[in-house]
């Protein structure tokens, strides 16, 4: 995914019975005590996977393994219009997934092994909360890591290794971490179909690349005993993956200190569109949301970590009338049901 072509992803959580090395594991942080030990999580990134051309695939029976799993579509790129709006190329496609925040946030907006993620990563939010979870990278890509050094520096990435653009390398190690390794989160990103798709366009190449990952995916899509699906729902996005892993690991964020834009897509809803806008004008903030039917439930509004209001749900709809003295960055969530999500606002007057 150079250029504008699609990436595909492959989440799959585990509810795994690990009764004979749970009494061995350190004890949690703030991760629930009953998911802290036994919950695992593997992603797993295609690049350049065109999603109608995949489904061809699966139609002929050339792509069995990736078919026999749910799939859905999510929307890539931020919002059109906004500070969120990103180049929908590998390095900010990627950083997002791995984020959960756009490019604002981020500022990875390009494809450049020197460019530093600048938001908390799925790595480093699970570290936090659990220090003795395992986290693994395995890249074709190798810029991937590389946009992820400070995470390996600092210790959130266990183990990181590039796979110099050869997929059998990145489903030998990957596999033999699920099967052997103690990794609890395992990222492994496969590249052939993009590098086919360049070379090639959407020729029967292209259509061989797509068979040969999927035959690569035989031992990490199997290795998953009880895949967890329920719970998806429309209006879904690349920055979603990071919030629903974490949701999984039990990991439950604070609004307060919350600084991504994606939603978990399974437990409790949260509200969703969320969108800004600044009006300068009137030196006003307004934030628009869409919801589930209205329980009764508040909606709690923070900026920069501080609670500023609450509103009903069916509002749909909050003013901030005390901006005029902020200038710079300002960070705003919007939660209900203890989901949060956040957006970044930038403000000059």
């Amino acid at each position: 995914m150079r250029y504008s072509t699609v990436a595909f992803s492959i989440t799959a959580c585990l509810s795994l019975s690990l009764t004979s090395v749970a009494a061995h594991a350190l004890p949690p942080s703030s991760a629930d005590n009953q998911t802290s030990n036994t919950q695992k999580a593997l992603l797993i990134g295609v690049d350049g996977m065109q999603y109608e051309k995949l489904q061809e695939a699966i139609a002929q029976n050339m792509a069995p393994h990736i078919g026999s799993l749910k799939l859905a579509k999510s929307y890539i790129g931020g919002i059109d219009g906004t500070p969120t709006e990103q180049l929908t190329n590998s390095g900010p496609g990627w950083t997002t997934i791995l984020t959960g925040s756009w490019v604002d946030r981020h500022q990875v907006d390009a494809n450049n092994g020197a460019l530093r993620n600048q938001a908390p990563s799925l790595f480093e939010q699970l570290k936090r909360a659990a220090p003795q979870r395992k986290t693994t990278s395995i890249v074709s890509w190798g810029t991937i890591n590389d946009n992820f050094a400070e995470d390996i520096a600092q210790g959130y990435i266990d183990s990181a290794t590039k796979c110099l653009d050869v997929d059998q390398c990145v489903a030998d190690k990957a596999g033999y971490e699920l099967e052997h390794g103690e990794s609890d989160l395992v990222f492994a990103h496969f590249d052939e179909p993009d590098l086919a798709g360049h070379d090639h366009g959407f020729a029967p190449e292209y259509q061989q690349a797509i068979q040969g990952v999927d035959a690569q995916l035989t031992d990490p899509v199997s290795a998953p005993t009880n895949p967890g699906h329920s719970g998806l729902y429309g209006f879904a996005s690349q920055a979603d993956i990071t919030p629903t892993i974490l949701k999984h690991f039990g990991v439950e964020p604070d609004a307060a200190q919350h600084s991504m834009d994606g939603l978990p897509l399974i437990g409790a809803l949260g509200v969703r569109q969320l969108t800004t806008q600044v009006l300068p004008a009137t030196s006003q903030v307004v934030l628009t949301w869409q919801g589930d039917k209205p329980r009764g439930e508040p909606v709690h509004i923070y900026r920069d970590g501080q609670h500023i209001a609450s509103v009903p749900n069916h509002q749909g709809e909050y003013i901030d009338n005390d901006v005029k003295d902020i200038n710079g960055n300002v960070n705003y969530t919007v939660e209900i049901n203890k989901v949060p999500v956040s957006r970044l606002v930038t403000m000059q007057h």
